[in-house]
């Protein structure tokens, strides 16, 4: 598991599966794929976690791609 991976695993608790990382991997394709368009576009993209047991998890992950779509 890439460090990536096992930061977001750990912002949502025990009992990841590999099942859970393969569906990870495809939200984490297509949410890149979103901000990019975005950052291409130059506009802006939020991020919002309804699920309480999510919030974290989904915080950290729009955490982590800020750092990397917001430089210039």
């Amino acid at each position: 598991m890439s460090s990536f991976k096992r930061r977001i695993a750990i912002g949502c608790g025990v009992g990841i599966t590999d099942e859970d990382l393969t569906i990870f991997d495809k939200f984490s394709t297509r949410v890149r794929s979103l901000c990019q368009t975005a950052h291409e576009k130059n506009c802006l993209l939020y991020v919002d976690a309804e699920q309480s047991f999510m919030q974290a998890a989904i915080e950290s992950f729009g955490q982590q791609l800020t750092h990397e779509f917001n430089r210039g």
